[in-house]
């Protein structure tokens, strides 16, 4: 039988709380099925994706048309299976990419779809093409022609290069302004720019706030002892704290050392000073916000977003990436620690920036920090729609210069990189519809289902 929960003697929850706790009780009690019954389905799973595996590696090889072999890659690729297929795949597009462009573009017949299709499934996979395939698809004011803008899919398939970031394009495409139009009474395109988000790339991974960090932002106690104590990465230093906070910091340490020791005894790595620099940083930071909210201090921009984007966390993220990547060495190890690398800061400076985008209203009626909106405002003296806008002006700087670290730097593998891509992805899924994390219960709640629970059909 399933193992069920069971909450301590005289513990009340709320209507929230209540509804959270019987949603992960449901996980929990799927995920807790009897044992036998679950290795018959994995046996029988097994042979099923095995045999899925050889009917999709027969059918890279088999296609002939040029579409087929780009949608049947950009199809293994939004499902997440790519990775079983990287050497067809890579076949494949060397094969495609081979051909000069002009070759291709004859190829396309003047197909608007495909030849965005095209880019965007090349630059993906990190095969250059250029920008200029697209000039003769708009007029002299970088509109797209109104033949081609009047076809849903042709600028659905616009709308997927440009909310695949990792195309890295120099210039915002002129085609893409209506991807965020002011509303402007058309139901029709309006109904489009809802649809547009549907494109949002799969949840690769959930991140999740380390269990162990809620010591870090404990009531103010102005105790500033206990503060610094949590910056310290001192087994013997915890004696001042309270038990509740020795309790987790011992459980992160262990947790971080014992990662630490499968990586030492599978590579003969030390890979424990990056791990425990990143939390270290990350408690530091909170520490700075948590000075800052206790003095009444607003910050300007720049001051909030040099300490926010380590306070996002995705520095721990993007740490153990690197540090559990089958490729990693000493080499690049201490190059690493010598500093975050940009590919980091840009990559979690992005996470940060949604977050704020969708999170900081709700925040401050909690009694939480000013965020980057009301930074800027404070101190530019300007509306909070004008503070927004700012904000998406630095989210689409960042994803540029993200951008030119993945494709421009080979001093990171392709796993590093795709991980590195996936952290502002996230944010952005998370985040679209609102506080997709703290309240999990809408858009968030359906795509993890369908994505972890139920079958693709």
């Amino acid at each position: 039988m399933a193992q069920s929960f069971k909450l301590p003697f005289g513990t009340q929850l709320s209507q929230t709380n209540s509804r959270v706790f019987s949603n992960r009780s449901r996980i929990y009690a799927h995920l807790q099925s009897p044992q036998t019954t679950v290795q018959e389905k994995e046996i029988g799973n097994a042979k099923k994706a095995c045999k899925l595996k050889k009917e999709a590696s027969r059918m890279i090889y088999k296609e002939d048309m040029l579409r087929d072999k780009l949608e049947l890659v950009d199809a293994l690729q939004q499902l997440g299976v790519a990775y079983h297929f990287k050497v067809e795949i890579h076949d494949m597009l060397t094969n495609i990419h081979k051909s000069k462009v002009e070759n291709l573009l004859e190829t396309t017949n003047d197909d608007l779809y495909l030849v965005s299709l095209l880019f965007r499934v090349l630059r993906t996979n990190e095969f250059s093409v250029p920008e200029d395939i697209f000039k003769n698809y708009f007029n002299d004011k970088g509109d797209c022609k109104e033949k081609l803008s009047s076809d849903m899919k042709v600028m659905l398939s616009l709308v997927d290069q440009y909310a695949l970031p990792v195309i890295a394009i120099i210039r915002r495409p002129p085609a893409m302004a209506w991807v965020q139009p002011p509303d402007n009474g058309n139901p029709e395109q309006n109904n489009l720019t809802t649809r547009v988000d549907q494109y949002a790339l799969p949840v690769i991974a959930i991140i999740r706030r380390p269990p162990a960090m809620a010591w870090v932002q404990p009531p103010d106690n102005g105790n500033p002892e206990q503060n610094n104590l949590t910056t310290r990465w001192d087994i013997n230093a915890t004696g001042p704290l309270p038990e509740y906070m020795k309790m987790c910091c011992l459980a992160l340490f262990d947790r971080v050392e014992g990662h630490a020791c499968e990586v030492l005894e599978k590579k003969g790595l030390n890979v424990t000073p990056i791990l425990r620099r990143a939390l270290k940083d990350l408690c530091k930071a909170y520490l700075v916000e948590e000075r800052w909210y206790r003095n009444g201090y607003v910050p300007t921009l720049k001051e909030y977003l040099d300490n926010a984007w380590v306070s996002i966390g995705g520095i721990v993220v993007l740490s153990y990436a690197y540090c559990m990547n089958d490729d990693v060495n000493a080499t690049n190890l201490k190059q690493f620690l010598s500093g975050y690398p940009d590919i980091v800061r840009y990559s979690s400076m992005i996470c940060r920036l949604y977050n704020d985008l969708a999170t900081s209203n709700d925040e401050l009626k909690r009694g939480d920090n000013n965020k980057s909106i009301q930074c800027y405002m404070h101190h530019e003296k300007v509306s909070e729609s004008v503070a927004r806008q700012k904000i998406k002006d630095l989210i689409w700087k960042y994803w540029k210069l993200l951008n030119g670290e993945v494709v421009g730097n080979s001093a990171f593998h392709k796993y590093f990189r795709d991980a590195a891509l996936d952290v502002p992805r996230m944010a952005q899924f998370l985040y679209q519809h609102g506080d997709g994390f703290a309240n999990p219960d809408g858009e968030t709640k359906d795509q993890v289902t369908l994505l972890f629970l139920e079958p693709v059909k």
